[in-house]
């Protein structure tokens, strides 16, 4: 059997970052204050500013994200919301935590969407919850002419290329330590 290779090497990653997320680490520490403050204030004022959005806000997890995004947007249940079957399971479980239920198509190898999103809007989807996977903006689908339907972006894996001038209304972001932009866990609906 040949060498082991991890998934990701966290350490090896930030390795050069080390004395500066040590320093701010033991600032927190000090401070006490582990939810909310000042951190997390400057995370979504900066990332409002930078993305082109007028407010952004911290949530515990992408899937928590998420589901603030589509709670934001009145999306519950009944709602239909298109999704794309390549995604993480989140993006689906989001749409079923506020009891709306995810329509998903399938993707074609180069896009992550289908002519069939447009047959799915079409069939009274109240959303399309587009998903940018590996550091890639999906394209713009194609909705139908006269279509409501609100386009949402998951950019949990795209941070920074789909924002500023994202498809949808509104996005969720995400920084688990496995993401193209990682951190210690932040996510954030902007």
């Amino acid at each position: 059997m040949g060498p082991r290779v991890p998934m990701v090497d966290l350490a090896a990653r930030h390795a050069r970052l080390r004395l500066e997320v040590e320093a701010a680490v033991a600032e927190l520490l000090a401070s006490g204050r582990y939810i909310g403050g000042i951190p997390l204030e400057y995370l979504e004022s900066r990332l409002a500013s930078r993305h082109g959005r007028a407010f952004c806000v911290g949530a515990g997890s992408g899937t928590g994200a998420l589901r603030l995004l589509l709670q934001a947007c009145g999306i519950g249940p009944g709602d239909a919301v298109v999704v794309p079957a390549l995604t993480f399971a989140a993006t689906a479980e989001a749409v079923l935590q506020v009891g709306a239920r995810p329509v998903v198509v399938d993707v074609l190898p180069d896009t992550q969407l289908t002519p069939r999103e447009a047959a799915a809007v079409d069939a009274g989807a109240c959303a399309v919850l587009l998903v940018h996977l590996f550091g890639l903006k999906a394209p713009d689908p194609q909705l139908p002419a006269g279509s409501d339907a609100l386009l949402l972006d998951d950019a949990a894996q795209a941070i920074g290329r789909v924002l500023p001038g994202g498809s949808g209304r509104a996005a969720a972001l995400s920084f688990y330590p496995t993401k193209v932009l990682g951190a210690a866990g932040m996510a954030a609906p902007c």
